[in-house]
């Protein structure tokens, strides 16, 4: 992730000097030149061509091989070739990250001090083997801390600090790594140990996580941030709480977090139901000793009272404080939104309601103004809920502020939305089937409803456009956002819902017979796969066995039109639990799922 140049500040650049500007006069002819009586590199892209002002804002110095970086080398070299090849990828990538983002000396000296740490030290309960996979998962966070995910887990408070440190500052969250994982405990600022499970669970057990999948490195950074948190400020009682995490079986409800308050005997469990504005607060200055109350922002129906963070009141003030962080090197600023409102829903994974979605915290990285202003943002759910102009997608400061909104108002600006749409002439079908889904997200209909106003509205929008088309005036944009947008929402309809809207897109010509089958085919696999985990795990229900059940005879009346060679082909698929070919939308996005929570 690029940090922009407007966000360099005097912390991380001191003023330019006369040997800096001499520096740069020398290196122009060849890119490259070094301070004197230094080992260090100052800069080492070609800057022909390029305007000073961007390229040298100061006498700015990237260590080539400071005394830290010649350490880490040496025991780099010690692993075996493999391994020793990965870390040394990492460490350039890291390097070339340091110098776009500008770390200073000391952080990068820092950083592969606490790396080395991770390597040559002993722990009190991690293998040889853990011990270095965290080092490896550490230094691939550090070269590109977008990569971290919460996994499966109500973490993304904690996960957003994560990200942000490890962008800003990643000697220190490496140092919080390196504590709970070499101690088994980290101290509070009082000197209070807290006891933390190194154990790694769920796909915190795999050595290279994928995408939407939490590395053991993630998961001890969160438990042990987490656990700074709700210890922070209890006076006597400190060192209490303890929060843990335990193995959960996917496609459960149980996600395996708890918090247990030992100051009652017996000890008593509940359910940790995530962290407030207050809590990421205390977080991000417990992890990086910065008190930054304008951290956070969220939106608020009215100012005054106490009020953690930056509250805003309108879509104008969201974007006066998201340009304010930039121009004060602030960014990423932590924003709290609801992960069922538009657009957002359409980059969260398949939740086990369906989709309804909840609160949720992202990094909002980068915003430009223009028209529309847009913003770059980081999730910690998976690489494709990030929205990044590298990428092409970028959000606009209007969808931002809309997936910040209590699901009601989201629903009253939708309305208003559409309003404006149809007195100027330009209905907007995508738009309407947000409001549908939001509609449901607040309660308002039900999942029957919910499918039969996308097959309406799909009905309807089918025939305008047939009618513009033959006039010759078709918004080819508007039918394609909205084809998109339903075919999302089909995506997150519960089974036997989605298995009926899935031969409507057919029908009307939306998917071919080849992506329906798929279709059926990863469906059938994903519930089956959820019906045994769910049962195995003792959280089966005879009203989720009957949904399965009406699921299954609307998949089995569907494939039994098929022809006998087409047929034979899904039945092996289906015994195989997995598709033949996942390069289908419906397969694809399954496939997605499985793999974020596969073990």
């Amino acid at each position: 992730m690029t940090l922009p140049i407007e966000q360099l500040t005097p912390a991380r650049a001191s003023l330019r000097d006369e040997i800096s500007e001499r520096l740069y006069q020398d290196a122009r002819p060849t890119g490259r030149f070094d301070a004197p009586g230094s080992n260090n590199l100052v800069f080492e892209p070609p800057l022909q061509g390029f305007p000073k002002s961007d390229l040298l804002l100061a006498r700015y110095e990237v260590p080539v091989a400071p005394r830290e970086k010649a350490s880490l080398i040496n025991s780099v070299n010690k692993l075996d070739a493999e391994r020793r090849e990965r870390f040394q990828n990492r460490i350039e990538a890291f390097e070339t990250r340091a110098r776009t983002e500008r770390l200073s000396p000391s952080q990068i000296e820092a950083t592969y001090g606490q790396i080395r740490r991770l390597i040559e030290s002993r722990s009190v309960s991690l293998s040889e083997e853990q011990r270095l996979n965290i080092a490896e998962q550490v230094m691939s966070s550090a070269a590109d801390p977008t990569t971290i995910d919460q996994g499966v887990h109500d973490t993304c408070g904690a996960a957003v600090i994560e990200v942000r440190t490890y962008m800003r500052h990643p000697e220190k969250a490496i140092k919080l790594v390196a504590d709970a994982a070499l101690n088994g405990e980290v101290l509070t600022r009082n000197r209070i140990a807290l006891p933390i499970d190194t154990t790694p669970h769920d796909t915190s057990k795999l050595d290279v996580p994928k995408s939407g999948q939490r590395s053991h490195a993630s998961e001890l950074f969160q438990v042990a941030a987490i656990n700074l948190v709700l210890n922070d400020g209890l006076g006597a009682k400190e060192g209490s709480l303890a929060y843990r995490q335990n193995d959960r079986r996917p496609e459960t409800i149980n996600l395996g977090e708890i918090v247990v308050d030992f100051s009652v005997h017996p000890p008593r469990e509940k359910k940790f139901d995530g962290l407030y504005v207050s809590d990421v607060l205390r977080m991000n200055k417990l992890v990086t000793g910065e008190d930054e109350p304008d951290l956070v922002l969220w939106k608020t129906a009215t100012r005054g009272g106490r009020q953690f963070g930056t509250p805003f009141t309108n879509e104008t003030e969201m974007e006066r404080a998201l340009l304010e962080a930039k121009r004060n090197g602030k960014l990423p600023a932590v924003m709290y939104v609801y992960s069922g409102n538009d657009p957002l829903w359409q980059d969260a994974p398949n939740n086990n309601d369906g989709g309804r979605g909840d609160g949720h915290y992202i990094n909002v990285t980068n915003i430009t103004p223009g028209k529309p202003p847009t913003v770059e943002i980081d999730s910690t759910w998976w690489r494709r809920a990030d929205h990044l102009k590298s990428t092409g997608k970028s959000m606009k400061v209007s969808d931002l502020y809309a997936s910040s909104l209590p699901p009601k108002e989201a629903e009253s600006l939708l309305r208003e939305q559409i309003a404006a749409d149809v007195k100027a002439g330009k209905p907007d079908a995508a738009r309407q089937i947000a409001l549908a889904r939001q509609e449901w997200v607040n309660g308002k209909i039900d999942t029957g409803g919910l499918e039969s106003s996308l097959r309406e509205l799909l009905l309807y929008a089918d025939m305008r456009w047939q009618a513009d088309r033959k006039a010759g005036k078709l918004d080819a944009q508007e039918q394609s956002r909205a084809l998109s947008k339903v075919m999302e929402a089909v995506d997150r309809l519960p089974y036997a819902n989605k298995v009926r809207m899935l031969e409507t897109l057919k029908n009307k010509g939306v998917i071919d017979d080849r992506e329906y089958v798929s279709a059926l085919v990863a469906t059938s696999n994903e519930m089956n796969e959820q019906r045994i985990m769910m049962t195995f795990a003792g959280e089966h229900d005879p009203q989720a066995e009957l949904g399965f059940r009406r699921a299954q005879d609307e998949i089995s009346r569907r494939l039994d039109t098929l022809t006998p060679e087409v047929r034979r082909a899904v039945d092996e698929q289906l015994r195989k639990g997995q598709n033949a070919d996942n390069t289908g939308f419906y397969a694809s996005r399954a496939k997605e799922r499985r793999d974020r929570r596969k073990l």
